[in-house]
């Protein structure tokens, strides 16, 4: 993404290998898997926020390696920081529609909540009203 070097080789991790491969790929050409690891480590959110938000509004559930959902998993946990550098895209996101979440990260109440609190964080931030969140009931029916 840019000439800056995160880290210099012998890497202590196999994610800050990672990371560092990831950081000399152009935009264009990085994987959802890429995407997903900078996203969730919040690197290169100045270039990323904008194609983020843009694809998880209209592509949600896709699943880039570890669960359907798990970009849009990761773009809530960053929303603090894709608000910072693509404020109406990462709106237009968030005014979506997430009833889809129950059922798709329906595979642990724990999972599930966080994901709802971390939108609801994020439409607060936002300054969004709170839309409806999934009743308690329709999180345990989805199971």
């Amino acid at each position: 993404m840019n000439n800056f070097a995160l880290a210099d080789p012998p890497f202590e991790t196999g994610l800050t290998r990672q990371v560092a491969d990831a950081w000399v790929v152009p935009v264009s050409r990085l994987t959802c898997t890429q995407v997903t690891m900078l996203v969730v480590q919040k690197f290169g959110l100045k270039w990323l926020a904008k194609p983020v938000a843009v694809f998880v509004r209209t592509n949600p559930t896709v699943e880039c390696r570890y669960y359907p959902g798990d970009l849009t998993f990761a773009a809530l946990t960053a929303h603090a920081e894709l608000l910072q550098h693509a404020p109406e895209e990462t709106k237009a996101w968030l005014k979506g529609d997430f009833d889809w979440v129950p059922k798709t990260y329906g595979f642990t109440r724990h999972f599930t909540e966080e994901a709802l609190a971390l939108l609801a964080e994020a439409r607060r931030l936002a300054r969004l009203r709170q839309y409806r969140l999934p009743s308690r009931r329709r999180l345990k029916d989805a199971r």
